[in-house]
């Protein structure tokens, strides 16, 4: 339930006073801390120490203001208001009323809260339901947006709601059902599928991958993987198959010596009308059969629309037949390969049950494949072994190694591009800020990859600083020399704003990040460029100075992405990589 106010403010003036009062709110917990609302679109006062609202003083008694429905915070338990004068003689006696009415949010109004706070949108809609727990239309609605914003506890209340609902329809109550086997499959721990009744006798150099579609990297993969003597096996599950009708139980094909088989006994309808956990037993069942026949001896999951789907039917299916499995790790807020509506939100609980799933399946698998020393060093320390831990940078080793200039790389222009995409307006005021003194008498050429206000922010800065003839924009075909980028906020179409550095290193591209511990392991100590502190300007300054190629840590730095580069565009070490991590599963099984 949200709020409203109403106030109205009257005194002896001639002509109405647009701030001729104030209206202020605050609240407080239960331990009587005060609770910002900074979702209250009321502005905040350091000297009221509260956010408040202007309330014009009129002549005679008048409408007065209403404010838009607020949600309290949830953590609030008090709420203290008060409308008091602001601006007039502190003698004038003022005629004020002040009401605060409760407010139902509505469907429209939910949708708005989700673009804005997607919290609020599931405690309104929680209050909703409370209302409109028959209206099977409100229901649906709901189970969308519970689905949309990642609220397991929203979705299983609708669910259950819609179950019990009049004149609800046999496929409604499926999808339902549908909905709380998915949150079962990640809420709970792995199943055992129990030890198969044949004994299995593979061979080393035998390996399934369970992939979700025969093509991109994992077939590149597994061509590179028979150029070497292997005898790759791709596997796609049920709800994966791109077969638009059930055309039998598989569907088998070969590309470059890569056998692959589609499971293709239910239709994509069908499959989404299958409770989860039962097409994970269904893929296992049909998935066997092709195990014993190739003689696979290592199994390795590759990442679907979570992090964890896949690898639960490639621990299923090693646990049957005593298999080694190897599993890629997920960054958490990266996208998925395949997305769609099933795929945890970034930032949601959702996303949280589904991070804890996939670190059970990790903390199972004999060897687990990470695309950094970060995400190598957070799951270390969420308990799975470091000998289990292998780091393979996201450059593709199965293309053709790219030939790295060596010659001329010292005559590359000094270029900066200014990364700020996906970055709120105020840090992009701050960084704007800091720039002219950073880039002082420098040559360089700049450019801002940024949306249009971002973007304009930062030029309009350097034009007044006289640094206009600065931003004359590089050939579009030369990678910069330096990359300065912001940490973004969070969005579920984008992938982790470090993602790129192996790229960037090939291209012999700088780092200048904003320092947080994840760039400060992967920039500064990884030695691929220099971290710098927004609200010092003082760091960025020093930072953008030491990058220069004049500079001794400039030259240095140079050298290591050269170094770096050529490690990554080296087919045959990158694939030795991935090799250490089958040679430990398959060691470590015995």
């Amino acid at each position: 339930m949200g709020w409203f106010f109403r106030a109205r403010a009257a005194g002896p003036v001639k002509q109405p006073v647009p701030r001729g009062a104030v209206l202020t709110i605050q609240f407080y917990d239960a331990q009587g801390r005060i609770v910002d609302h900074p979702g209250s679109g009321l502005t905040y006062s350091d000297s009221l120490k509260s956010r408040f609202l202007y309330v014009p003083v009129e002549p005679a008694p008048g409408p007065g203001i209403r404010t838009k429905p607020l949600l309290p915070p949830p953590d609030a338990v008090r709420l203290e208001c008060q409308l008091q004068l602001w601006q007039g003689p502190q003698d004038v006696q003022l005629t004020t009323e002040l009401t605060l009415e409760c407010y139902e949010y509505t469907l429209a109004d939910i949708a708005g809260l989700e673009r804005t706070s997607p919290r609020d949108a599931e405690r309104a809609a929680e209050r909703g339901l409370a209302l409109h727990g028959k209206e099977r239309q409100y229901l649906l609605d709901i189970q969308a947006l519970a689905w949309r914003i990642g609220a397991p506890a929203l979705l299983v209340k609708a669910c259950q709601l819609l179950e019990a609902a009049p004149d609800v329809r046999g496929y409604m109550r499926n999808q339902s059902r549908y909905a709380l086997a998915a949150l079962s499959e990640i809420e709970n721990g792995i199943a055992d599928p129990g030890r198969a009744a044949l004994p299995h006798q593979g061979l080393p150099h035998r390996i399934a991958h369970l992939v979700p579609a025969a093509a991109g990297g994992a077939l590149a993969l597994a061509q590179s993987q028979f150029e070497r003597g292997m005898r790759p096996l791709l596997i796609v599950p049920s709800e994966y198959s791109s077969q638009s009708a059930a055309t039998g139980p598989y569907s088998v094909s070969q590309d470059g010596g890569s056998d692959i088989v589609e499971l293709s006994a239910l239709s994509p309808e069908a499959c989404r009308g299958v409770p989860r956990p039962d097409l994970l037993r269904f893929d296992v069942m049909l998935g066997e059969l092709w195990l014993r026949r190739m003689r696979i001896g290592l199994l390795h999951a590759h990442v679907g629309r979570s992090g964890h789907d896949l690898a639960l039917r490639t621990l299923a299916l090693g646990r049957r037949l005593r298999l080694p499995v190897v599993m890629n790790w997920h960054a958490s807020g990266n996208p998925y390969p395949v997305a769609d509506a099933t795929c945890p939100t970034p930032d949601s609980e959702w996303a949280a049950i589904a991070y804890r799933q996939q670190l059970r399946c990790a903390a199972r698998a004999d060897a687990v494949v990470v695309s950094d020393s970060w995400q190598a060093w957070l799951l270390e320390k969420a308990g799975v072994p470091g000998d289990r831990i292998f780091v393979v940078p996201r450059v593709l080793a199965m293309t053709p190694a790219a030939t790295i200039p060596q010659q001329g790389r010292g005559k590359k222009p000094w270029t900066a591009l200014i990364d700020v995409r996906g970055v709120p307006l105020a840090r992009v005021t701050a960084l704007a800020s800091a720039l002219p003194t950073a880039i002082g008498r420098k040559s360089v050429q700049l450019r801002v990859d940024g949306d249009a206000a971002a973007s304009d922010q930062i030029q309009n800065a350097l034009r007044t600083a006289g640094m206009s003839d600065l931003l004359a924009t590089p050939a579009a075909d030369q990678p910069p020399a330096v990359l300065i980028r912001l940490r973004p906020a969070s969005r579920a179409d984008q992938p982790e704003w470090l993602a790129d550095l192996n790229d960037l290193a090939c291209s012999d591209t700088l780092m200048l990040a904003e320092s947080t511990a994840e760039s400060e392991h992967l920039v500064r100590n990884a030695g691929l460029g220099l971290t710098f502190d927004l609200g010092n300007p003082t760091t960025l300054a020093n930072a953008f100075t030491a990058l220069s190629p004049s500079r001794p840590d400039g030259g240095r730095l140079r050298r290591n992405l050269r170094a770096l580069a050529a490690e990554h565009t080296d087919a045959e070490a990158l694939a030795g990589l991935l090799d250490h991590a089958y040679h430990r599963a398959l060691g470590a099984f015995g």
